[in-house]
Order: C-alpha cells, then structure tokens, then sequence
C-alpha cells in the first residue's frame, strides 16, 4: 500500500468470535472509545476515503453518522455486512433502521454482498 502512496488506518468497532462453521460471539467496543478512535483518525491524517464495515448496533451507527458529520468526510464507502459467510446475523434489527436513515444517506458508494439484505 505504501509504494502505491496509500495510508490505511483503522477504527474497530467489534471482535468476533468464528471459525468456518459460526461466530459465537461478538463484543461491541463502547461508543466512547470508537469515537476516541475516529478523533485520532482525522486529527491526526485527515482520510481521503472512509470504507465501513461491520457495525453490529445503531449506537455504535450514530457514533460513525456523527464523526463523519462533524469531520465533513468525503468519499464514504458503506459495506453494511450483516451476515457472516456462515449464516450468522452480524446486525441488530433496531440497527438496520439507524443504517438506513443515519449512515447510507452520508455514503459516495454502497456495496452490497450476496447474503445481505436491508
């Protein structure tokens, strides 16, 4: 990435427990520390591009809606990955209306996977 003059950083927003079979589990990080995360991101190099990916709550939604608002980001990709390769649901149901009318209406591009559905 670096030879093609590209930086990428990085805002985690859940780790997953899975293997090739199923996710056991996922732990959210607080809203707190992804916006503290998302502050370092833009204060420190400003993004050219903002790619999503995996959100699994409309908290955790209006945080990212927030600092992409609040930073004036362009170029905003959404990946709304809601289903893992194996099935499992990767989104609240009350998170996919805050996807909708929070996140989508900020986003340049948004892809779509084959088992994802809105």
């Amino acid at each position: 990435m670096t030879a093609n003059r590209v930086y990428a950083m990085s805002a985690i927003t859940a780790l997953t427990a899975q293997n090739t079979t199923g996710v056991t589990d996922i732990m959210e990080v607080s809203p707190k520390f992804l916006a503290e995360q998302l502050d370092g991101i833009f204060t420190d190099i400003y993004p050219d591009a903002v790619k999503t990916g995996m959100v699994a709550s409309g908290e955790l939604i209006q945080v990212i809606a927030d600092k992409l608002t609040e930073y004036k980001a362009g170029n905003i990709v959404v990946d709304p990955v809601m289903v893992a390769t194996s099935g499992a649901r990767l989104i609240s149901e009350d998170a996919i209306s805050i996807l909708k009318s929070r996140l989508l209406p900020l986003a340049t591009v948004i892809t779509r996977t084959f088992h994802d559905r809105m």
